[in-house]
């Protein structure tokens, strides 16, 4: 029998539960570590909370009339501390898995009203002003945490693993080329490839990094080869750990593999990053470390609006099953001219993920340009070029064609008006209408369009 003292600690607890034979094969019988992982904890916290062991609640289970008792207090001592249904749902969940487990689960369930986002109904995904601020608050390793996780989709369980001894290496990012005492990008966006233990639905996939990405990346690469006060710099190779521990990390937060390869725990990465995501939100607001990816997610989307990517592929990035889709092409180990491909998609992607202020003023600088340019060539007035400036990529495609399909090798009927504009670009006038409009010709215009 596990017993449960009031004088030991939770993490104590939860060691004495999986001693426990009982408990020990019901552990083994989920489908990953992390969901055992999990519903041992549910289980520890619920048995704590109403003053039962898990053997205890077997035998009460037998009992109907007593079960449903200990349950309905339960429940409403966790209403009146404020705690949502969906919470309540999670952590029942355990209970009846190790119920099941022994034979014994009741048919009656509580009533409970889920409404799903309830525990983060409050949270907001952070505009680049904000993250801005996050970065700043954060050494080198929470900066190219955070930078991966906003934009390149990365989960804090594949930078640093709970469960396993392990995390991405150095050899994971293929463009990384390591020198004696330096490292570059053979190419930006970057490539990185995460293992299929890694990934959260144990498949392997692809995404990619941008420029500042790259930058946090090497600075973070130099720091660590720095010789220190007492000791040399680390030795870097392709196993080396991507993100790795710091001077102030307790031995408890520290996954080794082997006397190189050394990781971080997940808990002390997500503490560090939620440490200053707190400074930076606003009242009220509640951030945890996932709403980095959120905003990965959601400038993907906007990007998608623009037509800069397509869904598979925005859903690819984040690791996400794809379904049928996936199986046939991007489930699928991708061909370099594919890779090619995708990267082209995240450069297309990358003014919508870039953080700091100076790359998004140049890229809209450019779009900008290409939108003058654009205007000259079609001979357009100075309104007509303000009118294209707020289009959306595919709408200003669509506007092009348009004024393409216009244009014949006589040419187009315009109002004096027009005219005038039209002929100090470079077009030519070819008729005079009765009715006081002209057929003016493009300089060098071709045959008919047509659709």
């Amino acid at each position: 029998m596990v017993r449960t003292a009031r004088e030991t600690t939770p993490t104590e607890r939860l060691r004495l539960m999986e001693s426990d034979r009982d408990i020990g094969r019901w552990i083994k019988d989920h489908r990953t570590e992390s969901t055992a992982s999990v519903q041992l904890e549910q289980l520890e916290l619920f048995c704590r909370r109403v003053r039962k062991d898990p053997h205890e609640l077997v035998r009460i289970a037998k009992k109907p009339r007593e079960y449903q008792d200990l349950v309905m207090r339960w429940i409403d001592e966790q209403r009146k501390a404020g705690r949502p249904d969906s919470y309540l749902a999670t952590n029942y969940a355990a209970v009846r898995s190790w119920l099941r487990a022994n034979d014994t689960i009741p048919a009656w369930r509580p009533k409970l009203k889920v409404r799903a986002g309830t525990t983060i109904a409050n949270e907001t995904v952070p505009t680049a002003e904000q993250l801005r601020q996050v970065l700043g608050l954060l050494g080198a390793r929470g900066r190219v945490s955070a930078l991966l996780m906003a934009t390149s989709g990365i989960r804090p369980g594949v930078l640093a693993c709970r469960f396993t001894i392990g995390g991405l290496r150095l050899r994971d990012l293929p463009d990384l080329k390591l020198g004696q005492n330096s490292a570059e990008f053979a190419r930006v966006p970057f490539l990185i490839r995460v293992p299929a233990e890694l990934s959260k639905n144990g498949k392997p996939y692809i995404t990619f990094g941008g420029h500042e990405a790259a930058d946090a990346i090497l600075a973070y690469l130099t720091e660590r080869r720095a010789p220190r006060r007492n000791a040399p710099g680390e030795t870097l190779t392709p196993a080396s750990p991507l993100i790795t521990i710091g001077t102030r990390v307790p031995p408890s937060h520290v996954r080794r593999a082997g006397d190189e390869a050394v990781f971080i725990d997940e808990w002390a990465l997500a503490y560090e990053l939620r440490r200053a995501l707190t400074r930076v939100a606003p009242e009220g607001t509640r951030w945890r470390p996932y709403v980095l990816r959120s905003w990965f997610s959601t400038q993907l989307l906007l990007a998608e609006s623009r037509g800069a990517i397509v869904r598979d592929v925005r859903e690819s990035f984040l690791g996400h099953e794809l379904g049928v889709s996936g199986r046939y092409n991007l489930g699928k180990t991708l061909p370099p001219h594919v890779i090619e491909e995708l990267c082209d998609a995240y450069s297309r992607c990358e003014p919508f993920l870039t953080i700091l202020s100076s790359v998004r003023d140049e890229s809209a600088q450019a779009r900008r340009e290409f939108r003058e340019m654009v205007g000259t060539m079609l001979g357009l007035s100075e309104s007509d070029k303000a009118h294209i400036e707020g289009l959306s990529p595919s709408e200003l495609g669509e506007y092009v064609r348009d004024r393409l399909r216009g244009t014949t090798r006589a040419g187009k009927i315009v109002s004096i008006g027009e005219a005038e504009s039209l002929l100090a670009t470079g077009w030519e006038a070819t008729t005079v209408l009765p009715d006081g409009r002209l057929v003016v010709r493009a300089p060098g215009a071709g045959p008919l369009l047509r659709r």
